[in-house]
């Protein structure tokens, strides 16, 4: 469940509520099972240039404030933001 998780909100463009999170699976997890796991990567996560946030209309990825907007150009990325093509260039 974790790695289906990290993989969806790593490649989605916008954040995405745990209603949409749980139609991922076969059998839709609990509610507490779900935010558990969330809560479990977002750990996962700390101390990365990259963070799982919670927004008003779900859960993302973006890039932490704190992050250095380093190489300079297209692959800059502004705190907030985060895709794949500037976390991965």
């Amino acid at each position: 469940m974790k790695t289906v998780l990290e993989t969806v909100l790593l490649a989605s463009q916008e954040p995405l509520p745990v209603a949409e999170l749980k139609k991922l699976f076969d059998e839709e997890p609990a509610t507490d099972t779900l935010r558990r796991v969330l809560d479990e990567l977002r750990r996962d996560w700390q101390g990365r240039g990259v963070e799982l946030v919670q927004v008003a209309s779900g859960w993302r990825f973006r890039a932490r404030p704190m992050a250095p907007t380093w190489p300079p150009g297209p692959w800059a990325v502004t705190p907030g933001q985060c895709s794949m093509q500037a976390t991965w260039a």
